[in-house]
């Protein structure tokens, strides 16, 4: 689902960026994703899973790189961290939710255990760490994969509520 959400956002930029609307080509669009199917499909053909690989990482350090620039830019426009932290503060968004309860909106323990079955569901299904464990060398390479995926990776969630 996540891949052809990716696809289908990327033909709208080029397909944008070429001139195909939808009085001058109709099919403009459809020409944009069958485009960049074929372009990944060469690239993984050709330079195998490692070009793959390589990508991957390109696009977790253009993925931080968006989301680091995103926040900043969000706290210069908003008037500055002091502004933010005391519209919080007026807002009541800084209190702790409870630790456990069956009845709040949220709770650590709610938390923890909605991130556990994410963990979970990611790591033993997601292509990209799927791939990540199956063309490792030997057991101890596939270990550090994961390892790195939760060092560099997790913190990413933490960040990404904040904006």
């Amino acid at each position: 689902m996540w891949m052809s959400t990716i696809v289908y956002s990327a033909s709208l930029v080029v397909s944008t960026m070429l001139g195909f609307n939808e009085t001058a080509n109709e099919t403009g669009q459809l020409w944009a994703i069958c485009g960049i199917g074929a372009l990944a499909a060469t690239f993984a053909l050709m330079g195998g899973m490692h070009a793959v690989i390589w990508t991957d990482v390109m696009q977790f350090f253009v993925l931080l790189s968006g989301l680091i620039t995103m926040m900043v830019i969000g706290v210069q426009r908003s008037g500055g961290l002091s502004h933010i932290v005391q519209t919080g503060i007026d807002f009541d968004r800084f209190r702790m939710p409870p630790a456990f309860s069956l009845t709040a909106e949220l709770s650590i323990a709610g938390g923890l255990l909605l991130g556990f079955a994410g963990m979970l569901s990611s790591a033993g299904a997601d292509q990209v760490v799927l791939q990540q464990y199956l063309t490792a060398n030997s057991e101890r390479e596939a270990k550090a994969s994961l390892w790195r995926n939760g060092f560099f990776l997790k913190p990413m969630s933490f960040i990404y509520p904040f904006p």
